[in-house]
């Protein structure tokens, strides 16, 4: 499937919401024309538990992990709960995975923030090979990497369908996309914090 994802947003209040707010936040994003919507990470809800809530309560819109830190799962972990709501919502979720930053994997987890490239590089192949032997999903789902530094990038453009341009500036993202294969696509995160008003035509990114 080829990705193009120039209506998604990103609002961080919204996963401050009690369920039933939440699921009806969703819907009208859904209906003003988004196409996707991210959750992060941090110190708020588990992001695939709350994934299964969202897509049960929607009815296209696509739900990304943005990211789910790979210090917190195991491969074996991560790739199940993917193939999970890939599964039961067909085309309706991206893998967003990251190393997150140390403050939040040594401070608040209490996780080692040790060698974090060398750490993903790792962690990726396993994950994409770990057993799996509940029903599978019909298509694996799409994987987006948290990527700034050009190593990373590089990573990204070699083992995943994207990366998660979190907090650059629109520049920085046509730059490195013109590095990317266009025959592989390119995700790309809009990030928003404003009210939720219809989402205005995108500009076309250097590379889908």
């Amino acid at each position: 499937m080829r990705w193009r994802l120039a209506k998604s947003v990103r609002f961080v209040s919204w996963m401050r919401c009690r369920r039933r707010r939440a699921a009806a936040f969703c819907r009208r994003v859904e209906k003003l024309g988004y196409k996707v919507i991210w959750t992060p990470e941090a110190w708020g809800r588990e992001p695939f538990a709350h994934g299964g809530y969202v897509l049960a309560n929607t009815d296209r819109l696509i739900y990304a992990t943005g990211i789910a830190n790979v210090w917190v799962r195991y491969p074996a972990a991560m790739a199940s709960a993917a193939r999970t709501l890939a599964e039961l919502a067909p085309d309706r979720f991206i893998l967003g995975i990251g190393v997150s930053h140390r403050s939040l994997v040594e401070d608040l987890r209490g996780h080692k923030y040790v060698k974090p490239f060398s750490y993903i590089s790792d962690y990726i192949p396993r994950m994409k090979s770990s057993l799996y032997k509940a029903v599978a999903p019909k298509a694996e789902p799409p994987l987006v990497i948290a990527a700034l530094h050009p190593k990373s990038l590089g990573l990204a453009a070699r083992e995943a369908h994207g990366t998660h341009t979190y907090m650059c500036l629109p520049g920085h993202t046509s730059r490195r996309a013109r590095s990317w294969d266009p025959t592989n696509g390119f995700v790309q995160a809009w990030l928003s914090s404003s009210s939720v008003t219809p989402p205005r035509r995108a500009p076309a990114p250097a590379s889908i």
